[in-house]
């Protein structure tokens, strides 16, 4: 009882801040788990650092622990068992949950949170559209709050993102009817902007509701920075460079340190006019403090200092890109071009020997001016 005691006020002094020994904490938790009466709580937070300290089979024997005490908390058992990787187990336990939670919904003392476990349970157990259904009834019912609404669109979006695929002429399909459920659950949710931006990038074409919802989190300002960056991406490759700009400066004014779009509005300024440079290279430097060794932005800064007639400094960019990525004929190049403008052509006859050698072993054809992959944007 003590060290429970003990544990509760460690806990507390950590949570406002103060640096606490885990292992201390640790042996106090321990002990305060063999106390029958212990808070259950206790002993979800001793089973979450055991988890973070690699001890799984320990974190999996307080959990059990907890279940008993609180029988909700088995949806955390099954969380455990997923983390860890024993995907078996938690498929048994997250079967387990659902028919718990099961039992307690459609009563009168229904609760959110037990359709919102019933939901999480469907979803550990790979069930996603029954997981809709749950959610969807609770809010018919208007036993649904934000959290449920919250849920249910990022159950939508999860089936949404399964569904899409590439066909055998390199065109993208994907199941709308998905994407547009967002819009009847939760119109104003940001994210729906976001997938609508990479249709107009992918150039799949949105349906009328799609782009009617788009259209007005855009006017509400609702749209995020990773959605302005799209709109700025699909701008560019249609060739319009100004509307380009103007989404990718929205895009940093809503969030700075938005790397993406910090580098793309660098390349978008080098194509309007070499009198950007000098902006273009500050664009760069910024990106790159934020995402540092990426090759996409050191091609971008390295292509920008050679615009602004320093190819010394070009040469270091643009050389630091290949070493990261030795694909990059594009950025191979540009490095033949800093060669040139120095006078040193042997220089640049050998790179232009490399770069042939290059291009014929690559499979693949140059690349175009890249963008960051739609799959790793937030």
């Amino acid at each position: 009882q003590a060290n429970a005691w003990l544990a509760k006020e460690m806990i507390i002094r950590q949570t406002a801040g103060e640096l606490i020994s885990k292992q201390e904490l640790a042996n106090h938790l321990d002990q305060a788990s063999k106390w029958k009466e212990v808070d259950y709580r206790l002993l979800f937070f001793y089973a979450r650092l055991l988890e973070d300290q690699k001890d799984f089979r320990k974190a999996v024997d307080i959990t059990k622990l907890g279940v008993s005490a609180k029988p909700e908390f088995i949806l955390e058992l099954a969380r455990l068992f997923a983390r860890v990787g024993d995907n078996e187990e938690s498929l048994l336990v997250a079967n387990q949950a659902e028919g718990y939670f099961l039992s307690r919904i459609n009563l009168p003392e229904e609760t959110e949170a037990d359709r919102l476990s019933l939901a999480n349970a469907r979803l550990l157990a790979n069930r996603p559209e029954q997981a809709a259904e749950v959610l969807s009834e609770g809010l018919r019912k208007n036993l649904g709050g934000e959290l449920t609404v919250k849920l249910l669109s990022e159950v939508h979006l999860l089936r949404y993102r399964k569904s899409f695929k590439q066909n055998d002429m390199g065109k993208f399909e994907m199941d709308l009817t998905l994407l547009e459920s967002i819009v009847d659950t939760d119109a104003m949710n940001p994210i729906l902007s976001t997938e609508v931006a990479k249709l107009l990038v992918y150039q799949a074409r949105p349906t009328d509701k799609l782009l009617n919802a788009f259209k007005k989190q855009l006017e509400l300002g609702v749209a995020s920075s990773a959605t302005l960056n799209l709109i700025g991406e699909s701008y560019f490759k249609k060739g319009n460079l100004t509307q380009a700009q103007t989404h990718w400066e929205l895009a940093i004014a809503k969030e700075p340190e938005n790397f993406q779009a910090l580098n793309n509005l660098a390349t978008c300024l080098l194509a309007l006019s070499a009198s950007n440079a000098n902006r273009a290279i500050e664009l760069a430097r910024k990106a790159d403090s934020y995402s540092p060794n990426n090759a996409d932005i050191l091609d971008t800064w390295g292509e920008a200092l050679l615009v602004a007639n320093r190819p010394i400094e070009a040469l270091n960019k643009l050389g630091q890109a290949i070493r990261i990525d030795k694909n990059r004929t594009d950025t191979m190049k540009k490095i033949i071009t800093a060669y040139e403008a120095l006078g040193m052509k042997d220089m640049a006859k050998t790179q232009s020997q490399v770069l042939r050698a290059l291009e014929e072993s690559n499979s693949k054809t140059p690349r175009e001016r890249s963008f960051f992959p739609l799959d790793k944007l937030p």
